[in-house]
């Protein structure tokens, strides 16, 4: 068969013979843009904690890894620097995004000092 790409939007008819006869077939093409995926949230958490991400600027998703990998929300919380592809889609036109979830170590706490404090009243003295 013979094939044509319509790359525009706009009305179309195609026609064929055969054995003398004659068909003809109209239809309509559309263009759809791809979409343009991103997300919100904060792509960094502490070691140990979690993030929430939610996608942006098509109508279904797929993230690579997550609590919930084909909806639109989406919470994460690897324990090392993890890549992830956002894959957004509408219609049957998709685009990714990429990005990295980078997991920051807890910091150390510690006390310095006297840790003794000492307190008063009128009726007793105690020292802790």
């Amino acid at each position: 068969g013979n094939t044509k790409v319509y790359n525009t939007a706009g009305n179309f008819t195609v026609s064929g013979t055969t054995a003398g006869c004659v068909l003809r077939s109209a239809f309509t093409t559309s263009v759809v843009s791809a979409p343009t995926v991103s997300f919100t949230g904060t792509a960094s958490l502490c070691n140990g904690g979690n993030t929430a991400l939610n996608a942006t600027g098509a109508s279904s998703y797929t993230w690579t890894s997550g609590s919930t990998p084909n909806a639109t929300s989406n919470t994460f919380n690897p324990s090392v620097n993890t890549n992830v592809t956002l894959t957004g889609t509408i219609g049957s036109c998709s685009s990714s995004t990429a990005f990295t979830l980078t997991v920051n170590s807890l910091p150390t706490a510690a006390i310095t000092g006297n840790a003794t404090k000492c307190f008063s009243n009128f009726i007793f003295s105690k020292c802790l």
